[in-house]
């Protein structure tokens, strides 16, 4: 891309009677996306790693495979950077450990065993800990209360007092609580294999490794399943004919 957009730019530079040269001059007086994204690059390369291109160029043919070496460690540091100042992705951050494609890419599972895993991972779900960035009074760590922990209304009503309090500590619905400690989930835990179970309450970020992909998969499916019934209605048999 680089090379197309340095070409197109001698040939205006040298004022070519090439019907290519005008169109080119053109868009880069509109400023044209494919234009404004090029140039946003050198700049990002030339500020970052203080990267000629014209003498980079002249000096040897490599040119091109240094430069996309910088991109892509460019864009490393921006996606490191980006998801660390992302609070949404605070489980996220937790269990990924540097840029690289997951197992589970790789892994054979179903799209909707992927899709599961994917969900959780990236905090697309409905758990308390989402739903409660969007209430009215989400600044209130009760509106992110685990309802199994917290057991009646009662209970939340003193919740709400106690979040006044400065060292109030309150049980919050998030996806650590609910595939580790939560008791409504107890015997779906309990019958998971030793080495998931191991690695459950030791390293999170070991959770989703290639050996434990479809067992991980398949517990979350049944968690999901018992914390969001009524999107998972009971499958109908149709009757046998007489």
């Amino acid at each position: 891309l680089f090379d197309y957009s340095d070409r197109l730019k001698r040939m205006h530079d040298n004022q070519s009677d090439c019907f290519v040269r005008h169109a080119y001059a053109e868009q880069k007086t509109l400023n044209l996306k494919w234009y404004a994204g090029v140039s946003s690059m050198k700049t990002l390369l030339r500020n970052s790693a203080n990267f000629d291109f014209e003498e980079e160029e002249r000096a040897f043919e490599g040119s091109t495979k240094f430069q996309r070496q910088e991109l892509q460690k460019l864009f490393r540091e921006i996606w490191d950077t980006e998801r660390k100042a992302n609070r949404k992705l605070g489980f996220y951050n937790s269990i990924k450990e540097r840029f690289e494609e997951e197992p589970i890419m790789r892994s054979g599972v179903g799209h909707q065993a992927c899709r599961r895993i994917v969900q959780l991972r990236t905090s697309s779900h409905q758990l308390n800990v989402e739903t409660g960035r969007y209430q009215k009074n989400r600044s209130n760590p009760t509106s992110r209360l685990c309802r199994f922990c917290t057991v009646s209304d009662s209970d939340f009503d003193t919740m709400v007092m106690l979040s006044e309090l400065p060292f109030y500590d309150p049980i919050i619905e998030d996806e650590l609580h609910v595939i580790r400690c939560c008791p409504n989930y107890h015997d779906l835990r309990s019958r998971l294999s030793d080495s998931l179970k191991e690695h459950l309450f030791r390293e999170s970020s070991t959770l989703f490794k290639e050996g434990y992909v479809e067992e991980m998969s398949l517990y979350l499916k049944k968690v999901f399943k018992r914390r969001f019934p009524d999107r998972h209605p009971p499958r109908s048999h149709p009757q046998a004919r007489s």
